[in-house]
């Protein structure tokens, strides 16, 4: 999900690191569609770093140890949430 800089394209910041993310990502690969993953965030630094490794997203995806820090980034245009709204 690493591309050249599109005007059409969508700048996501994926909250959670679980199976829904997961599978989010793995069809967005798969997607003709202009996506981009900027940001990633968990309640966990750790758990955040490890997704963004395992899913291999670009050196320039930033991993959040807080929900916080990613809705303020300013890079990430759409938000995919797969947390519940208690823990956020």
């Amino acid at each position: 999900m690493c591309s050249t800089p599109d005007s059409l394209e969508l700048k996501w910041g994926i909250v959670g690191c679980g199976l829904i993310s997961h599978d989010f990502l793995k069809a967005m690969k798969n997607s003709t569609k202009h996506h981009k993953v900027v940001a990633i965030a968990d309640d966990n630094i750790d758990q955040a770093e490890n997704f963004k490794k395992k899913l291999e997203l670009c050196d320039e995806t930033r991993a959040y140890g807080s929900f916080q820090e990613l809705f303020e980034d300013p890079s990430v245009g759409k938000h995919f949430n797969t947390n519940s709204l208690s823990t956020i």
